[in-house]
């Protein structure tokens, strides 16, 4: 997660910036736990997500790294 913000921020934007986000979570996992983990870390990060959410989209597959539980992708904007 931290990543995912990292990653905006060399953008000029931060994770409150999320205003769409895709995650890929790995096919067996418990996609209410990875999700809740997801939106409790971005909460850590800024507060603004649990008031102005994020669009949201599920998608259970394999991944590209065995021992990852989850990718995302997100769409940061002003």
């Amino acid at each position: 997660m931290v990543s995912v913000d990292d990653t905006l921020k060399r953008s000029g934007l931060s994770i409150a910036d999320m205003v769409r986000h895709k995650l890929y979570v790995k096919n067996g996992q418990d996609v209410k736990a990875v999700a809740a983990e997801f939106h409790g870390a971005a909460q850590r990060l800024a507060p603004s997500p649990a008031t102005n959410p994020s669009a949201e989209t599920v998608v259970v597959e394999g991944l590209a790294g065995e021992a990852m539980l989850f990718e995302a992708s997100v769409i940061g904007a002003r």
